[in-house]
């Protein structure tokens, strides 16, 4: 016969029930504002509740946390070199420190680069120090945040990989002396992971009294093949300089080079390149007897530099030095400098500075030696892409 344990167990849960009620054990929970913390604790009992995660409404678009507790949504445009720019529809584009960000939800697939230069495509959470990627297929990558170093559009279009800037400046006096002075700046670039194409051009013309008294044009153009992360070789570069207040009518020089990236990155960006070059000269004048334009061997040294100073502020300086033999003037580069400001989205408020210089000038048909060093400080407006 089954006998009846209905009064055992009643009696047990009265025991229970008043020990609850005289606080032995104790038991304390904890929410988190995410709707899900995590665990309960009490002197003799121990219950743990895994985190729940809330999703926010995101109507397609993406989730951005700071540490200090505010949320941006927009579309992630990417993270490079530290800063993560968010494109958001009330605030326009945000550039934040990735140290800042604590949490992130993506809502579409993005690229995702590792330090040991693996990428991986998928959809971005980022809770805290923690990275999960769910690539299309459902497969889920886990990594530390502080090994993520790139993140960017998993379907970039041929567009994105060209970068363009126009400066212009219009310098106007009339009175005394009527001067017009004009300068212009052209830089354009493709880049991807392994390749970069540079187009550069930078001229400057000024009339005073109805007369050409500056007339300066440099157009440079290069390709980059990069072997590894640092090190890139350059098959070829083409350059025009014209500059008839230096003598020099066309300089036309080609060549080659190895060179190497410090940093490559849209905060900031440091290479250097080295290489021989052939170089002819032609002057526009010269004295009786002597040669009107000198052709030999070169070598090149170039920097460039672009550096993010702030969200709207900009320094970029290229600069580049020949190395000849003495009746081709032995040295001459050209150093421009230039400042931007973003005044918008499109355009730029721009301050440049451009040197040129030529150690030994060639001595015109009057016997005049024109000056080593030409600068020019010029002030415009300009268009970014």
């Amino acid at each position: 016969m089954r006998p009846n344990l209905l009064p055992v167990n009643f009696a047990k849960a009265l025991l229970l029930a008043g020990a609850v009620l005289i606080g032995t054990p104790t038991v304390h929970a904890q929410w988190g504002e995410d709707m899900g913390l995590g665990f309960a604790s009490g002197e003799s009992l121990n219950v743990s509740v895994p985190t729940v995660r809330k999703r926010y409404s995101s109507d397609g678009q993406d989730w951005v946390t700071l540490v200090t507790g505010e949320k941006i949504m927009g579309k992630i445009i990417s993270m490079d070199g530290g800063t993560l720019i968010i494109s958001s529809k009330l605030l326009g584009t945000v550039s934040i420190s990735w140290d800042q960000v604590v949490e992130i939800q993506s809502e579409k697939p993005i690229v995702t680069k590792l330090e040991d230069k693996q990428t991986y495509e998928g959809t971005v959470q980022l809770n805290d120090k923690v990275v999960q990627i769910t690539a299309p297929d459902g497969q889920v990558k886990t990594v530390p945040k502080d090994e993520v170093v790139e993140l960017g559009s998993a379907h970039k279009s041929e567009l994105d990989n060209w970068s363009f800037s126009l400066g212009v400046g219009i310098d106007y006096e009339t009175g005394n002396t009527e001067e017009t002075e004009y300068s212009a700046f052209v830089d354009i670039k493709r880049e991807t992971e392994l390749t970069r194409f540079i187009i550069y051009y930078m001229g400057n013309y000024t009339i005073t009294n109805n007369e050409v008294t500056q007339n300066d044009q440099l157009v440079t153009s290069a390709f980059d093949y990069f072997l590894s992360e640092k090190f890139f070789v350059r098959p070829a570069f083409l350059q025009y300089y014209r500059n008839p207040f230096q003598n020099i009518d066309f300089q036309g020089t080609i060549g080659a080079g190895v060179g190497y990236q410090f940093f490559r990155t849209s905060k900031l960006g440091l290479n250097v390149v080295a290489g021989p070059a052939y170089q002819a000269t032609y002057y526009e004048t010269v004295p009786t007897g002597a040669s009107k334009s000198i052709h030999g061997i070169a070598a090149f040294v170039e920097a460039n530099l672009h550096y993010q100073i702030l969200s709207d502020l900009r320094l970029e300086s290229y600069n580049q030095l020949f190395i000849t033999n003495k009746n081709a003037g032995l040295v001459n580069g050209n150093f421009t400098t230039t400042l931007s400001y973003s005044m918008t989205n499109l355009l730029d408020l721009i301050w440049s500075l451009q040197w040129e210089y030529l150690a030994y000038p060639q001595v015109d048909s009057s016997g005049n030696t024109p000056k080593s060093t030409d600068i020019t400080l010029t002030m415009g407006i300009g268009i970014s892409y």
